[in-house]
């Protein structure tokens, strides 16, 4: 399923390194102690011995068959946590953050490893010198930044997950065929910059990435028919090569994605375009015009299957546990909410607010969790939903939430107001809007969404809450 390094410290700068082994035995057992003391739950343990399902009364909690963090993410963890062991006294810095979740962020952060980039910048590149060591993150990060790294001399922890690098090879494949990469994911996300960096092959290489299944449409609609480039260009401003001209460059297309990304999503991408290259070519030209490679991660992929077998099940409502940057536990949330209404929280203390004290909810019946989520905090979570289901007996009245979203058009206008209520029926326009907005701190489906200033959640470290 996943492609294994064969290096864990790769040499670099101007001079050859010595390349240090960061696996060895009795470092790697040093580093599953601690690890299994940061993240593992013995009560996790016992509800999948118990086959997934626990009842606290008359709750029924059922936990998925796959969730947590996957192999790609656990072996750049140890590797950080090796490096810190390793490399005892000497200045540890990584390139963004290692995963998408927050308290693994601040469990890195407290081993004095000080982030180069992002809105939590501790220190610049250009600060560096060939005494410091880098780690590069699971996702992989840009051809430019490496490349100012390894100019500093720096030693180099590469953790980049082999998924990763089959999209880059790929991509690097369609450049070298003069194929144009369309790139199924988030832009910003920096797995996506990763990869749209070596869509550009030596140089002659371009790229467009499109998020939703309406950016494909309006390029296959490009692709049949033309259109007006300028338009075109300001609708992908920060989502396409320099130089990329949709005259041009559409061409020939070849499709890849952001591992992370919903299956059937991109393989609806990949259908849509390729019936409009036919459609413009003729099937025989077409052949030469399109590629496509499935890069989808195996694991992202088993988790999401785990919670449609979940959603198979009838049930009152659906939690899942993760960040809320985290492009895996989003999809999840997206999922079950087509289906019931689901929450999505960061941990335990998501669940109650310092207002209500419960979030007036009668039953907590499903449970699912992201990649990047580990079992520690699903254990606060579990602890916490065994009071709400002691209490939901005698509660009644609406069900009413602390949505941990907030919406994209209210931050840009600056008018955001953490105390209006949102329609209990929205339009498809407001869900989609929604949709779009891939801050997400709650999906709901059918049912009032409160913002509050006052709950747990407003805080410093959540910036989704920050007006």
């Amino acid at each position: 399923m996943f492609q294994v390094m064969s290096t864990n410290l790769i040499s670099s700068g101007t001079t050859a390194r010595e390349k240090v082994n960061l696996r060895t035995p009795d470092v790697m057992a040093a580093v599953q102690e601690q690890v299994e003391q940061h993240y593992r739950s013995d009560i996790v343990d016992k509800v999948r011995r118990a086959g997934g399902i626990v009842r606290v009364g008359d709750t029924t909690v059922r936990l998925a068959k796959e969730f947590g963090f996957c192999y790609g993410v656990e072996r750049a963890i140890d590797l950080a946590y090796a490096a810190r062991k390793v490399f005892k006294d000497r200045r540890l810095f990584i390139v963004g953050e290692i995963i998408h979740n927050p308290e693994v962020n601040q469990q890195i952060a407290s081993l004095g490893i000080k982030n180069l980039t992002g809105p939590n910048k501790q220190a610049d590149i250009a600060e560096l010198g060939p005494d410091d060591v880098v780690i590069v993150p699971a996702f992989g990060t840009e051809l430019s930044i490496q490349q100012q790294i390894k100019e500093r001399g720096c030693q180099i922890v590469d953790t980049t997950c082999g998924d990763v690098m089959s999209v880059w090879k790929r991509v690097r494949k369609y450049a070298s065929e003069s194929a144009t990469s369309i790139i199924h994911g988030k832009a910003e996300h920096e797995e996506t910059k990763a990869t749209s960096s070596r869509a550009l092959g030596d140089g002659k290489g371009h790229y467009l990435v499109v998020l939703t299944l309406a950016d494909t449409d309006y390029v296959c609609n490009y692709i049949r028919h033309g259109g007006d480039k300028q338009a075109f260009l300001e609708k992908f401003r920060g989502a396409y090569s320099p130089g990329f001209d949709p005259d041009v460059h559409l061409q020939t297309v070849g499709v890849a994605n952001q591992t992370t990304m919903l299956r059937g999503e991109t393989e609806e991408v990949q259908r849509r375009v390729r019936q409009a290259i036919v459609d413009r070519d003729g099937a025989d030209a077409a052949a030469g015009n399109f590629r496509f490679f499935d890069t989808i991660c195996g694991a992202t992929q088993e988790r999401q299957d785990a919670l449609r077998e979940l959603l198979d099940v009838k049930m009152d409502l659906l939690l899942v546990v993760g960040g809320y940057n985290s492009s895996n536990t989003s999809h999840l949330a997206e999922m079950g909410e087509e289906k019931l209404p689901t929450y999505f929280v960061l941990n335990a203390s998501r669940l109650v607010s310092r207002s209500e004290k419960i979030a007036d909810l009668f039953c907590l019946e499903r449970f699912a969790a992201g990649l990047a989520q580990r079992n520690q905090a699903l254990q606060s979570s579990r602890k916490t939903r065994s009071r709400f289901a002691f209490l939901a007996s005698t509660r009644t009245g609406r069900r009413w939430h602390h949505c941990r979203r907030v919406l994209s058009e209210q931050l840009d206008r600056g008018n955001f107001d953490p105390t209006v209520r949102v329609a209990r029926n929205p339009t498809p326009a407001t869900r989609a809007r929604r949709l779009r907005s891939h801050q997400v701190g709650a999906f709901l489906r059918k049912r009032p969404i409160i913002f509050t200033k006052d709950s747990t959640d407003a805080s410093e470290s959540d910036p989704y809450l920050q007006p």
